[in-house]
């Protein structure tokens, strides 16, 4: 191993740039997790401020993203007393990337990595780009969100 790598691991090491290659959203972030939250409800219609409350995020916020995966058919919702929010499917039938694209549009192809300013033609990085885009999507479609955990009190 070169001499810098054993360097680097030798002491704590924050990879700043790293965080950002792979991030969703906070409306993907929400959806997931309220649809996950849901997922584990078998009571009832769950009203938006009881989720927002249990997620500890944004009521308003949450209402947006609640109602639009209500409009693209994976919740449904009911008004009055006993209204709220549930599952329109089986846990075991919905996918995160149905979730993802219901809030983010249709999955695009890979971008650049680099932000595509480097990417003028023929670059090193494209294959392994559309590998990485393709395990993601991979992934996304192969989980459903009865494989999410429980989301339990911190």
């Amino acid at each position: 191993m070169p001499e810098f790598c054993e360097r680097a691991l030798s002491k704590p090491y924050r990879l700043s740039g790293w965080s950002g290659m792979l991030r969703f959203s906070e409306g993907v972030n929400l959806a997931i997790h309220a649809m996950g939250y849901l997922a584990h409800r078998d009571d009832g219609p769950v009203t938006a401020p009881l989720i927002a409350e249990e997620l500890g995020v944004s009521r308003d916020h949450l209402k947006k993203i609640l109602q639009r995966l209500a409009k693209v058919g994976l919740l449904t919702s009911q008004r009055g007393p006993r209204g709220g929010f549930m599952l329109a499917h089986p846990a075991t039938e919905i996918t995160l990337f149905q979730v993802v694209c219901a809030i983010e549009g249709d999955w695009q192809p890979p971008h650049c990595i680099f932000g595509g300013s480097i990417c003028e033609g023929a670059c090193t990085m494209h294959e392994i780009t559309k590998r990485l885009h393709s395990d993601v999507r991979s992934t996304l479609e192969g989980t459903t969100l009865d494989a999410l955990p429980e989301l339990k009190e911190m």
